[in-house]
């Protein structure tokens, strides 16, 4: 069976609640029909109805700076054995997004692939993994190792930014990806028009689409109310 996890935690973000959790397994229940469950990484599972399981620890990032992205610890679906809480196969999924389209054709067989990114080769809002598969990328997790990941240049010569997509297009090279051909889309912030043929929709940085400015936030309730 897959499991779709997504993760809410206290922290660097905190625009995320139980309620978008259980709007997203409303959304995923609607448009996933292979066999799945959802799991949220939380350590704040009150009100949330799916099953929950402990936030991953993650140490010696103590002096990360706050201003920047800090999702390094779902890095943890590489951990080795530790790594099989999450199940066979794994697809982690950020919670702002709609789901506007059935995702089945999304999941394959690979080890590993995830959604092509514009400031990074990756994009860690959606990525499939089979739990435990490549250990190294958590257990060689580090200051020091992401500052070398942060040194890569990509076509355009410019540094990647984020944080575990920064490290998984440091460690991981050359991995199939989803992109726009396949229904994924990152929404630019402006107008409320779906692309033809998009399947799931993803808000960067400060946009959500639960937000009363965004274009699409209807749409959000619409699909994912009970």
């Amino acid at each position: 069976m897959l499991t779709v996890v997504c993760w809410l935690w206290r922290g660097w973000r905190p625009v995320y609640t139980a309620d978008h959790v259980n709007r997203l397994e409303r959304m995923l229940a609607r448009n996933l029909t292979i066999p799945h469950r959802l799991i949220c990484a939380t350590d704040m599972p009150r009100g949330i109805n799916c099953e929950t399981v402990p936030i991953p620890v993650i140490h010696g990032f103590e002096k990360w700076p706050k201003a920047l992205p800090n999702c390094f610890r779902r890095l943890h679906l590489f951990a080795g054995e530790s790594a099989r809480i999450y199940g066979e196969r794994c697809l982690s999924i950020d919670l702002d997004c709609i789901i506007t389209g059935n995702m089945d054709s999304l999941i394959t067989d690979d080890p590993f692939k995830i959604l092509r990114g514009g400031v990074c080769p990756y994009n860690g809002s959606l990525w499939q993994v089979t739990p435990g598969w490549r250990p190294d990328v958590w257990h060689d997790l580090s200051m020091d190792l992401v500052r070398q990941s942060g040194k890569d240049r990509m076509p355009n010569g410019r540094r990647p930014f984020g944080s575990d997509q920064v490290v998984m297009a440091h460690k991981i090279k050359g991995a199939p990806t989803w992109g726009n051909a396949d229904g994924v889309y990152q929404y630019m912030g402006t107008g409320d028009k779906v692309p033809i043929g998009a399947k799931v929709l993803f808000f960067a940085g400060g946009r959500k689409p639960w937000d009363e400015k965004c274009g699409l936030r209807d749409l959000y309730f619409q699909l994912s109310d009970e």
